[in-house]
């Protein structure tokens, strides 16, 4: 029995084998290296994804230590007892001037020592009168300050009408704490970490 005698067995026979040629061309060579290349495609959006979150994460990072940092400074003011009680006065009547807030009454700061590291000084701030929306002008201005400035108690009351005038004046009491390193601990042994 002779194979490939006929030139149409040729023709039969080359189509077969071109077939086959280019069929194991595709199943074993053109097929995987598209896999390869898709996959190393893949890789590399998956690289520059995490490369884009890492860089966020490095610049919230820095933004975060920035920000420790400042509250860390603010924490820490120099000078005996009396230059502590002036220096926290002094910021408080300056956020108190950013928004328009005058108090008829201001308390000079008591401390507490609340560890060995941390003294918190509190003060009054008594017969403010204001509205709504200076009062939460006056609150943001609290939170978003970078001393370590906390309400411990807030008073608000209606203000009476004034004759046929209706008044949309608030009393206000504050009662605001700030957090301060206490310095005689960290002269003697250092800051704790």
């Amino acid at each position: 029995m002779a194979f490939l005698q006929t030139n149409r067995e040729r023709l039969l026979g080359g189509l077969a084998a071109l077939a086959v040629v280019a069929g194991g061309g595709y199943f074993f060579g053109f097929k995987p290296g598209y896999e390869f290349y898709r996959g190393l495609e893949d890789q590399i959006l998956n690289r520059q994804k995490t490369w884009v979150e890492r860089r966020e994460r490095l610049t919230k990072a820095k933004e975060y230590e920035a920000r420790y940092n400042k509250v860390r400074e603010s924490l820490s003011l120099e000078g005996d007892e009396q230059d502590k009680r002036e220096q926290i006065s002094q910021q408080l009547t300056s956020l108190l001037e950013e928004v328009n807030v005058v108090a008829r009454n201001l308390s000079k700061p008591t401390p507490d020592q609340i560890n060995d590291q941390f003294r918190i000084y509190s003060f009054n701030l008594r017969g403010i009168e204001t509205d709504w929306p200076t009062l939460a002008s006056l609150l943001y201005k609290i939170e978003d300050s970078d001393a370590v400035l906390e309400v411990s108690k807030l008073t608000v009351k209606k203000l009476a009408q004034r004759g046929d005038q209706v008044s949309g004046k608030i009393g206000v009491d504050l009662e605001i704490s700030r957090l301060v390193e206490y310095e005689a601990k960290r002269k003697r042994g250092g800051a704790r970490r």
